[in-house]
Parts: C-alpha cells; sequence; structure tokens
C-alpha cells in the first residue's frame, strides 16, 4: 500500500487528494511544488 507522508510535519496519508489538500492548507503550498 502506498502512503504519502507530509515532509513538513510528517504526517501519513492513503489517499492522495486528502494529502494534497493538507499540505495546500496547512503549509500554504503544494507538495507538488519545490521550493528552495
Amino acid at each position: 500500500m502506498i502512503t504519502f507522508v507530509c515532509k513538513w510535519c510528517g504526517k501519513e496519508w492513503r489517499e492522495l487528494l486528502a494529502f494534497e489538500l493538507h499540505c495546500t492548507i496547512l503549509h500554504s503550498q503544494s507538495w507538488l511544488i519545490k521550493r528552495r
């Protein structure tokens, strides 16, 4: 089973949509976009 781990807070999700939503709302950026 694939799990998605948030690189900012370490939380884990099994659903991509919920994971993306979390990162966008809580961390104000998409996990798909890597900023330096």
